[in-house]
């Protein structure tokens, strides 16, 4: 049978091995060093496919070693001459791997044995030490004791301090007292300091809230006396509270009562017009503590009413995260779920302005009414922008534009000169400050007219919702293209009744969509009749908000 390509190679290859052995070894070694790759270079699979390789190489090489070594060793014939010319060869029993393992195994479970055996011998010689040393402190005590003679007990008894005179004492002084009657070395008394002094410290606090006559519902804990005598490490330990929490307890019981000293105040503020708007729904209410309130939407985030009510108030001191708390439930936060769409144009313009002036790293409030409180003239904050090193300045403004054949409203994005943003910036500012100065006096006088209503005089609070479209409850297809639109015009009319203020709702609803003066005056007309069928005697002052 003929020979394949690779048969012929190999036995070529043998017939040169055999033929110069040695130079083909070399040529081999210089293969192999050449064709190497450093294991660094190598993926962590190959360089564990190398090992393994090895491993078996080094395995088979060791084995025929001793194969080698045994087939060398062969026993000699024992001859009977007395004489021995030869040296003795003992062939030992090759010992096995499996055999190794179970050797070491063993080996290694004896200590474990060997080591748990003296660890229990250890436990059991400490617990005969402590038994010893306890014997040994009872026999101290019994001859100190018996030393001490009745005259000794007479002047200890008549240093000691009567009962009352202990109550009196300090947590610190008792437990002092305490400890050095009993005569204790140093290792014990201070372990036994602790201890004493927390209980001593507990019926320090109890005491005179049982003794007085006013019950005071706040725990023990809640004393400062704990932190005094730096106990409440040992107090945690006893009772599983954290240290902390016991620490900062009389500090959450003094934010509860600022909480309910400033609560009205608060919640006055955040009701009043200017600053939430209520929701008018029938649905839209939320009851607290049994009581159905109507729900409210803050105008503005609770960040910047926190600075407006500080503005407002300075004599008071209040934190932010306490005016966060005592927010009502009824009052509902401010978000892009809930915001207002009907904005002030001179508002938003100047937040837009002051939005550029922080991206240009001058760090001023973003609230425009805080801003001009805080400045009261525009000098300091036309040197702030002075100072920046940008030569142009962008910002968004809302303008007016054309589109079509009509005038919408859009917000553009503006490039303008440092010089020309100053000389419009101050300009803006200026009758920014009149505008926010007209709205603040509106507000007040409006506030001043609820509260203080003349007799026979109603005041009218009105204001334009948004416009509704209106679908039948089953309609035909081709109807959705005849859809219709009404406009709802809610209005709030304030009177006195008593002692009290009266207050009626009304709503105009008109196919009227265009919210102009004629609009107005014609519900104000209506709304008029209305109010002097049911109130003859009235006098009526309307504002359009």
């Amino acid at each position: 049978m003929a020979l394949t390509n690779a048969e012929r190679q190999k036995r070529y290859r043998e017939k040169q091995k055999e033929e110069n052995k040695e130079e083909y070894l070399k040529k081999e070694a210089k293969r192999k060093r050449n064709a190497y790759i450093p294991s660094s270079k190598l993926s962590p699979s190959e360089l564990m496919e190398r090992r393994a390789v090895s491993r078996m190489k080094f395995k088979k090489h060791y084995y025929k070693v001793k194969q080698a070594t045994n087939d060398k060793i062969q026993p000699q014939p024992s001859t009977s001459s007395g004489t021995l010319n030869m040296p003795l060869i003992v062939q030992l029993p090759y010992m096995q791997k499996n055999n190794f393992r179970k050797t070491y195994r063993r080996s290694l479970m004896k200590a474990y044995r060997s080591n748990k055996e003296l660890v229990e011998k250890n436990v059991s010689l400490e617990k005969k030490n402590k038994a010893l040393q306890k014997k040994i402190e009872r026999l101290r005590k019994k001859e100190a004791a018996g030393l001490r003679s009745s005259e000794e007990d007479d002047a200890d008894a008549s240093s000691m301090e009567t009962e009352d005179s202990i109550i009196e004492m300090t947590p610190r002084s008792k437990t002092r007292a305490e400890i050095g009657s009993l005569k204790l070395d140093r290792k014990r008394a201070a372990a036994v300091k602790k201890k004493l002094l927390l209980s001593n410290l507990i019926l320090h606090s109890i005491t005179p809230k049982l003794k007085s006559k006013k019950r005071s519902d706040d725990p023990v804990i809640l004393s400062r006396s704990f932190s005094e005598y730096r106990c409440i490490s040992t107090l945690s330990k006893a009772t599983g509270i954290h240290r902390k929490k016991l620490r900062n307890a009389h500090l959450k019981r003094k934010a509860k009562l600022m909480s309910a000293k400033y609560r009205d105040q608060v919640h006055t503020f955040l009701e009043r017009t200017d600053n939430s708007t209520t929701m008018p729904g029938k649905k839209d209410t939320k009851t607290v503590l049994k009581e159905v309130k109507q729900k409210h939407v803050l105008n503005d985030y609770m960040l910047n009413l926190y600075e407006k009510f500080k503005l407002e108030n300075p004599e008071i001191t209040i934190f932010k995260t306490c005016f966060y708390r005592l927010r009502p439930p009824h009052i509902i936060l401010a978000d892009f779920a809930n915001r207002r769409t009907c904005l002030c144009t001179r508002h938003q313009n100047m937040s837009l302005k002051i939005k550029a002036l922080n991206n240009l790293g001058i760090r001023i409030s973003k609230n425009p009414d805080v801003l001009i409180k805080a400045y009261d003239s525009n000098k300091e904050l036309l040197k702030m922008i002075e100072a920046v090193e940008e030569r142009s300045i962008k910002f968004f403004n809302w303008k007016r534009v054309q589109e079509g054949n009509k005038m919408r409203y859009k917000e553009l994005e503006e490039n303008m000169e440092k010089e020309a943003f100053i000389e419009k910036f101050d300009r803006e500012l200026n009758d920014f400050r009149e505008h926010a100065k007209r709205v603040t006096n509106q507000y007040n006088e409006m506030r001043r007219l609820r509260e203080h209503l003349p007799e026979n005089e109603v005041v009218v609070w009105m204001d334009f919702a948004e416009n509704y479209g209106c679908v039948s409850l089953e309609e035909i297809q081709s109807a959705y293209w005849n859809a219709t639109s009404i406009s709802l015009h809610t209005m709030v009319v304030y009177s006195k009744a008593g002692n009290n203020t009266k207050i009626q709702s009304y709503v105009a609803v008109s196919d009227v969509l265009s919210h102009n003066s004629t609009a107005v005056y014609t519900i104000l007309k209506k709304l008029v009749n209305v109010l002097k069928n049911r109130q003859p005697r009235s006098a009526c002052y309307s504002l359009l908000k």
